[in-house]
């Protein structure tokens, strides 16, 4: 049986003592302890329902007498005894839910509610942590399909740019060879405008040239025609005189 300090005793007041067969229960409360670390390893925050069990239970221990032995003292903790107060869901609670149903019989009763509760709890996050991994997945199925349709925009990007640097070479090469284009026609033309000025000079020299044979022509027929008629008049020079005969 578990003993308990007097509340006169000023050192130890309100300190519990298991006695040795509560090791069990300890190692129960150990276990359950574990248990509650791993869920909240999982991501179930379960501390503020475990402060409230252990100060419900604390005020149920402190309103239940506690059976102390008449006419003796009790004895100070061992070193290798166990104490009775752990962090809050330890085995301290475990131990005091024992001792609560071994002395009022409503300790299962409670643990069983507090149980339901704990699962309901439990099921309520484990719905609320689907869904969210449910939303989670969703969102990141959306941002990988924006990541598709942003990669094939780079590169429909960039093979416009691409098209675009190739058409500005043509371009380039175009206005290039447009100004080699330009000035070959200048110079056609400056070489045009100077043909023109000689053929034109060549005309009125072909036109000159057709006056002077034209006179040549005239003189000559006049030349003939007096030749004709001076074949006519004689065998006289012209001084009238006889003409010498031809020598051979």
């Amino acid at each position: 049986m578990a003993e308990v300090f007097s509340s006169n005793s000023p050192c130890m007041l309100g300190k519990r003592v298991l006695s040795p067969h509560s090791h069990g229960t300890l190692m129960g409360g150990q276990l359950d302890f574990s248990s509650k670390k791993r869920r909240l390893g999982q991501g179930l925050d379960q501390g503020s329902f475990d402060r409230s069990e252990s100060d419900q239970q604390q005020q149920q221990q402190q309103r239940s007498p506690s059976p102390v032995r008449a006419g003796k003292r009790a004895r100070p903790l061992s070193p290798l005894q166990p104490s009775a107060h752990f962090s809050s869901g330890g085995a301290g609670e475990a131990a005091s839910a024992s001792r609560g149903s071994g002395l009022f019989g409503g300790g299962s009763f409670s643990q069983q509610h507090q149980h339901q509760q704990r699962a309901q709890r439990t099921g309520a996050e484990d719905g609320e942590l689907a869904a969210l991994r449910r939303e989670v997945a969703v969102l990141q199925a959306h941002a990988a399909e924006k990541e598709s349709g942003l990669n094939m925009a780079r590169e429909e990007n960039g093979r416009l740019k691409e098209g675009v640097g190739m058409f500005q070479k043509e371009l380039e090469r175009l206005s290039a060879e447009n100004r080699i284009l330009k000035r070959a026609v200048g110079i056609q033309n400056t070489k045009g405008k100077e043909l023109e000025g000689q053929l034109h000079g060549l005309q009125q020299a072909a036109g000159q040239a057709a006056e002077y044979v034209k006179r040549l022509e005239q003189t000559n027929y006049a030349l003939s025609v007096r030749v004709q008629a001076m074949g006519n008049s004689g065998a006289s020079d012209f001084m009238g005189g006889q003409r010498p005969p031809d020598v051979f």
